[in-house]
């Protein structure tokens, strides 16, 4: 009760409603009172209520009078609560001393007179105190009627205690969740509890407190980054009927031995299906799930490498050395497929000698080496077929990785899904709006996409495909997973050596000589910077620019021609999903009136003060367009930071600027060599205007989703 006192207190504005409640409550210790109460007494809410009207009956009477004229007697008996009387002088009682003592606190003497007489604040209130006794009525979960399952564990079963203002006849529909002081067992066996002292609750008002409590199991949080494996569209699986073939293979738990040794020692074995034999035993006997390379080359796209084969298997196996002095096996990139990638199961231990057993049971040799974060294998070193790698990696580790480099290596397998296809990361929501289907399509046209900031790990990747003779497609773009709920934005650091970053100071380079385009990949599209969205209670968040990256150098070179002075104190770019979401929609509105072309450009826009703030959250907010520019009531961009300067000022702690590069979509330009300070929106058939009046060209859009803040360029520069 002392937790849902403070939170009164603090945070709901209900002080006093819970102090008479807390000082008839702890004089209570049976519900045998609620039966004597008159019916005009009782309260819709539950007895939290009726009680607490109680208190505030006897107090409104008590305080109107003089203290030595207020007669207990005369009020009991004109209200019918002569059974009550002992109780209700023990919390009279009871109020007063809390009374007193709050009045001595300078913190909380002000509060503690505050009444609402409003049962969702006292609710809420009561929530912070008794949050693991909050119930739901089992009829909502379609069994029994009138008993009602803890909230975070519906095994524990109870009912209302029947002289509770809720109880509800046999014929009436329960109260569907409850809130409960008290959460009685009548026996020694924990089979069915009673509810005593109960209020109705709205589930909207179970926030924090509650939300808190429920624990979140390493396996439930990878659930949550992860897409449930689900079949393809009915069209593509009539099309490639064989993927679904070798998805079986790795994921029907329900395999023969038959089946397997034919897969691994049968006439028809080859080193593929000897690695799908080796995936089987990891997903359907140790629970891993499969993912990576693997499942792109083999299972999909059903690429093999043969003209590569042709010497000795043992000269596929290449080594490097840890700072530990490990050395670790991989295969020679020629080679495809070339290893086995699983995570381990969060739920259960895994074994490494039992999963060698389960290899030797089938002749298959293992070499295990042992890292901080995985396991990895060397099998099948000698086996005439050609050996390959494995890597395990623990399930601590698997949970961080929270970012994807291709699209094509998002895929994965899990046991009993033997048609289905599931991803590592969530990419089907916008921005990125990925499909299974559109992997799948890109990795048999040998097309992949860029998910990450070009840096040296991602660009090595993409020489490995395009030596491969994939293709890139699209720009690169960077997926960061959406922010929790209670975020709305997070801020994800570029790192220093990504391309991307680079980009920002120059502008793309081709890949050329890169391993992928040496293997006769295609690079298709330009890199993307991935970004996970932020926690829910945050509305964006700023992830640094690495200074190395492309993009960096690009704007510092842009940025430079304000003046000699300049410095670039840092580039961040936003994440801001809510944002992100409301601009493509738009974006796409204006394409289908344009053809498909809605003109997007990245454009500059400098401001100050508090608006510097505004612009992260809430965007290009039409409320706070300028009314005096020189073509009206519009958001203004420049595609000169020179110009965008000018509308900046210092910040008075650290001498700053802010000018902010973004996404603009312009549609239709209405071109205007003369000022016209009364437009309110861009001309009938336009989506933009072009001012060409002054030294720089201007653009200007009148609606709210048509810019979106992309990067906030903090510098620093002589005052104009």
């Amino acid at each position: 009760m002392s937790k849902a006192v403070l939170a009164a207190l603090e945070n709901y504005h209900c002080g006093r409603d819970l102090i008479c409640l807390s000082s008839i409550l702890s004089v209570l210790n049976t519900t045998n009172v609620l039966k004597s109460l008159p019916q005009n007494m009782k309260c819709s809410d539950g007895d939290f209520m009726t009680l607490l009207n109680i208190m505030n009956d006897v107090l409104l009477v008590k305080q109107s009078v003089q203290a030595d004229q207020f007669d207990l007697d005369r009020f009991c008996k004109a209200k019918g609560l002569d059974c009550i009387r002992h109780i209700i002088k023990q919390a009279l009682d009871r109020y007063t001393s809390l009374e007193k003592a709050f009045q001595s606190s300078s913190t909380y003497r002000q509060e503690a007179q505050i009444r609402s007489g409003n049962w969702e604040y006292v609710a809420k209130s009561l929530l912070a105190g008794y949050s693991d006794n909050v119930f739901v009525s089992m009829k909502d979960l379609q069994e029994k009627t009138h008993q009602y399952g803890r909230y975070k564990d519906t095994i524990d079963l109870a009912v209302l205690d029947l002289q509770s203002t809720l109880v509800r006849s046999i014929s009436e529909a329960p109260v569907s969740i409850v809130l409960a002081r008290d959460v009685r067992y009548s026996t020694a066996v924990r089979s069915t509890a009673i509810l005593s002292f109960i209020g109705e609750i709205k589930p909207s008002w179970i926030e924090c407190p509650t939300v808190r409590n429920i624990k979140i199991s390493d396996e439930e949080l990878t659930h949550l980054h992860s897409v449930l494996p689900r079949l393809l569209h009915p069209k593509m699986r009539k099309q490639y009927p064989e993927i679904e073939k070798r998805i079986a293979c790795i994921t029907d738990s329900k395999r023969t031995m038959v089946d397997l040794y034919n897969s691994i020692k049968g006439r028809g074995a080859t080193r593929e299906t000897r690695m799908e034999a080796v995936a089987w035993i990891a997903v359907c006997k140790f629970h891993c799930k499969l993912e990576g390379g693997f499942v792109r080359d083999w299972v999909i796209g059903h690429y093999r490498e043969p003209q590569q084969r042709a010497n000795d298997p043992k000269s596929w196996i290449q080594y490097s050395t840890t700072p530990k002095g490990q050395r670790i096996p991989y295969m020679n990139r020629d080679i495809v497929p070339a290893d086995l990638d699983c995570h381990l199961p969060l739920d259960r231990y895994f074994d490494i000698d039992k999963f060698r057993d389960e290899l030797y049971k089938f002749d298959l040799t293992c070499e295990v080496i042992r890292e901080d974060w995985r396991y990895v294998l060397l099998i099948d070193e000698n086996a005439p077929t050609g050996p390959f790698t494995m890597d395990l990696i623990e399930p601590h580790v698997a949970l961080t990785h929270d970012r994807i480099d291709l699209d094509v290596s998002n895929l994965s397998l899990e046991k009993d899904y033997p048609h289905e296809i599931g991803m590592r990361i969530d990419i089907t929501q916008s921005p990125y709006s990925i499909e299974l289907e559109t992997i799948v399509q890109n990795i048999i046209n040998k097309h992949f996409q860029v998910l990450r900031p070009l840096d040296t790990l991602v660009n090595d990747r993409i020489k490995k495909m395009t030596q491969r003779q994939w293709t890139q497609i699209g720009e690169p773009t960077n997926y960061i997973p959406r922010p929790y709920v209670k975020y709305n934005a997070v801020l994800v650091p570029l790192p220093p050596s990504s391309t991307l970053y680079q980009a920002l100071l120059g502008t793309i380079k081709t890949i050329g000589t890169s391993k992928m385009t040496q293997r006769q990949w295609t690079q298709i599209g330009e890199p993307t910077n991935y970004i996970p969205r932020p926690y829910v209670k945050y509305n964006a968040v700023l992830v640094p620019l690495p200074p190395s990256s492309t993009l960096y150098q690009a704007l510092l070179g842009t940025i430079k021609t304000i003046g000699t002075s300049v410095r670039i104190i840092s580039i961040d770019e936003i994440k801001n999903p809510l944002l992100e979401d409301t601009y493509e929609a738009m974006k796409k509105i204006i394409a289908r009136e344009c053809k498909g072309n809605p003109n997007e450009r990245k454009l500059y826009h400098g401001t100050k003060g508090d608006a510097i703030h505004g612009i992260v959250e809430d965007g290009f907010d039409d409320r706070f367009f300028s009314p005096t520019g020189a073509w009206g009531h519009g958001a203004y961009f420049a595609d000169d930071p020179r110009k965008s300067h000018n509308y900046t000022a210092a910040n008075s702690t650290n001498q700053t600027g802010v000018i902010f590069y973004s996404k603009v979509t312009l549609g239709k330009e209405s071109i205007m060599n003369q000022k016209d300070n009364k437009l309110t929106s861009a001309p009938k058939g336009f989506h933009s205007v072009q001012g060409t009046v002054f030294s720089y060209r201007e653009y200007i859009v009148y609606r709210y989703a048509q810019a979106l803040p992309y990067l906030k360029i903090t510098y620093t520069a002589k005052q104009k």
